[in-house]
């Protein structure tokens, strides 16, 4: 099962996605704006890469789970 401390990274780049671009501003030019552009990606970037471990292990729980699930439904 997955429990909720797996989703908090997960959670954690949800919100960086979304707030980034909501505390950015739009009264700029546009060489700030592609900074804060490349920024953000970089910032997204990193924050998926902390999250991957999170949610491989997630889907290994998950895959784990099914093959429970259908090894019980077997007649056996």
């Amino acid at each position: 099962m997955i429990s909720r401390h797996n989703l908090t990274p997960l959670f954690s780049l949800l919100c960086i996605a979304v707030l980034l671009p909501v505390f950015g501003g739009c009264n700029s030019d546009s060489r700030d704006q592609r900074s804060r552009e490349e920024k953000t990606r970089d910032e997204v970037a990193k924050a998926t890469e902390r999250t991957k471990p999170a949610i491989e292990k997630a889907r290994r729980e998950i895959d784990d789970a099914a093959h429970d699930a259908a090894s019980k439904e077997l007649p056996g």
